[in-house]
């Protein structure tokens, strides 16, 4: 797992690693800048990148920017630098790299600098040719309020040139504590995180403007980037595998374990024959299907490894009540239930699903789709237990 910060966490990191390790935050500045000229130099042997734009605020963010301007240019690629907001404000490291441009600028022809252009599509072409990569360095993780001028208009016409994309740390207009866009925010193609990932990059709006997102190692020392006051965390994949159980040699598909689903419905039967395949290939080792004898053909003409169990006494298009007493042998056979998808919200389907949840609370369940639906009107139901149940809402059956 990967620890995910806040606005306030990282900057209290970048904080304790100056105070408590002496490692200055201009170093930090700059192992950023090396880290995201290091991804575009990779990123130029799969897509032709000569001509580079980077948008600059004038605090920490801008600051990266300047250092990555020096860079890429030390690397021959053409670089313009635009300043998106006040001169005057710029200060500390960001100054110091700013300052070190100016000077490149005057003795290399491939470093333009353009303080607050009154228009960027004076600058499009400045290399005699389009920008091929724009690189977003304006206001970083501590936006906190709508986006306003000068930088809308700076958002605007980058989101519209035609070019690669590169997010400095977050899309600017993003907030890195909720993932919500204020306002407007910068569209990347590529987003490079420093040091640890942030909130906003992966909740919200944040997948929809963030692209692909890489973490750029900044050199935090290890007790800080793992410190338990960062609380949240991102699971990654190697995180499930290593939790999946080990299957025995003489395993069977009984032993390693057996659902009944109790889903579909006519009209919805493909939510059904879905959830059972991907219980099956999850790696349960039977799945037994509950169907109405009207509906056994549709699943028997799809289904080659999902058992099926036709209710005797049901022709019709949905489950009654009155099926619950046939299914009892069935419950007692299965470790879990998987109830919902496709299973129709049918007053007496209702009726069946609340004896169900009654008579089994013990029984291990998963429950989805029209199960919540139906669920919704008995939840108050002091009877009832749902401490063996695992529920999954979409967002609008959680609402």
């Amino acid at each position: 797992m990967i620890k995910v910060t806040t606005a306030t966490e990282i900057r209290e990191l970048d904080h304790s690693a100056t105070e408590l390790f002496n490692i200055p935050s201009l170093i930090l500045m700059e192992n950023a800048a090396i880290g995201v000229v290091n991804f575009i130099s990779d990123l130029s042997n799969e897509k032709s990148i000569s001509n580079v734009l980077i948008l600059c605020g004038h605090g920490n963010n801008g600051g990266d920017g300047f250092a990555i301007a020096r860079h890429l240019v030390n690397r021959g690629y053409n670089v313009c630098v635009a300043l998106i907001g006040n001169p005057e404000k710029i200060s500390g490291d960001a100054k110091i790299n700013f300052e070190i441009i100016q000077k490149i600028s005057d003795a290399e022809d491939n470093l333009k600098i353009y303080i607050n252009p009154k228009s960027l599509n004076r600058i499009r072409e400045i290399f005699y040719g389009p920008f091929d990569l724009i690189v977003d360095a304006m206001l970083g993780t501590g936006l906190n309020s709508e986006i306003r001028e000068p930088y809308l208009s700076a958002i605007k016409w980058a989101n519209d040139y035609k070019a690669i994309k590169l997010a400095v740390d977050i899309p600017t207009g993003l907030s890195s504590d909720n993932g919500k866009i204020l306002g407007l925010a910068f569209n990347a193609d590529y987003t490079l995180t420093m040091g640890l990932p942030k909130v906003g990059l992966l909740i919200n709006d944040g997948p929809k403007v963030c692209g692909k997102v890489e973490i750029v190692d900044i050199s935090y020392p290890y007790s800080l980037s793992n410190s338990d006051k960062i609380k949240k965390h991102l699971i990654e994949e190697i995180d499930i595998y290593e939790r999946l159980p080990k299957r025995p040699f003489d395993a069977h598909k009984y032993s390693v374990g057996k659902v009944f689903a109790i889903a579909g419905s006519a009209g919805l039967t493909g939510a059904a024959k879905m959830s059972c395949e991907a219980a099956l290939r999850s790696g349960c080792g039977g799945v037994l299907l509950l169907t109405t004898q009207k509906l056994l053909s549709v699943y028997a003409k799809s289904l080659k490894e999902v058992m099926t169990y036709p209710l005797k006494n049901n022709n019709g298009n949905y489950f009654l009540e009155n099926d619950f007493d046939e299914i009892k042998s069935k419950v007692d056979w299965a470790d879990v239930l998987m109830i919902g998808p496709g299973l129709g919200q049918n007053e007496e389907t209702l009726k069946f699903l609340r004896r169900l949840l009654l008579t089994y609370p013990e029984k291990k369940k998963v429950i989805d789709a029209d199960g919540l639906n139906l669920l919704s009107y008995f939840i108050d139901d002091k009877k009832l237990s749902l401490k063996n149940s695992i529920l999954t809402p979409h967002l609008g059956e959680f609402s």
